[in-house]
Order: C-alpha cells, then structure tokens, then sequence
C-alpha cells in the first residue's frame, strides 16, 4: 500500500477484501507477529488516509443495517493505544493521524466520542499514570521551583 503511486483504496476489488479481512480480527490475545503486522497494515491504511482523505468513508463498515456505523480501521487500533514498543508507537501515530482528520470529517469526530471506547480506555490509561505519580513532592530548597539550565551558552 505504501510503495504503490496510486491509491489502489479507491478500487472495490482491492478494498472489499481489505475491509472484509479486517473485520475478521476480534480484540483479545493473538501471536506477537500477527499483532505486528496488523498494527503494521493499519499504521499504513492511516498514512494512506492522511495523504487522500476522501478514502476515509470507505472505512466506515455497519455490521448491521439499524446500527452505528464503525470506523474498523480506528476499532482495530484502540487496544494498541497502550503497548510498549513498536506496536504501540505505530497504533499512537496511526491514532493521531485519524484524531487529526476528525478536526475536519463531523462523521469521524461522531464516531471517535460517541459510539468508540476510545475515552475510556484513555481515561483509565491516564488514571494509571496519575496514580503512579509521587504522593508529595519532595522541596530540597528555596529555589525548587525554578527551572535552571545546567549546561551555559
């Protein structure tokens, strides 16, 4: 996807499968490697979405005719968010890409607040790094509270 100088996205035959393929993962535990390569895939779909926006729309995939439409690229991404590594690095950058595009698509910004456990999952991410932070502060000096430069121009 990312060495082609079109965007193969745009033809039904490549993106059918595609979106058909993805739609198969379910979130739980699966091989480093397959882990690997689909955060790979996705972090590549994203760069490609970023570079051509309107291939967006074509992510949004309704399992049901009545329910919310699910943006499986950003679902299949969300469980990364906290990983170590490479895998979490790539599904961070790839999640950002689409945060950045959500300033601009009503449709994206709906479905990230509305219908995704992306808040949830960030908010309890974030309540595990407050509570690791220091009870108190330890105060060495009167000037504790100022930045100093260690090294001189």
């Amino acid at each position: 996807i990312s060495q082609s100088r079109q965007c193969l996205l745009h033809y039904e035959p490549i993106l059918k499968p595609l979106v058909i393929f993805l739609s198969t993962f379910s979130p739980g535990p699966a091989s480093p490697v397959l882990e690997n390569n689909l955060v790979l895939l996705l972090n590549q779909l994203c760069v490609s979405m970023a570079k051509e926006p309107s291939i967006l729309e074509l992510f949004f995939h309704s399992s049901t005719g009545n329910g919310p439409s699910n943006l499986i690229i950003f679902s299949l991404l969300v469980p990364f968010v906290h990983h170590e590594g490479v895998i979490g690095q790539q599904a961070r950058d790839a999640l950002l890409l689409i945060m950045a595009m959500s300033a601009s698509n009503l449709t994206v910004a709906t479905f990230i607040t509305e219908n995704s456990f992306f808040c949830p999952i960030l908010a309890t991410g974030l309540s595990a790094l407050y509570s690791s932070l220091p009870r108190k502060i330890e105060v060495r000096g009167d000037d504790w509270h100022f930045l100093r430069r260690d090294r001189k121009s």
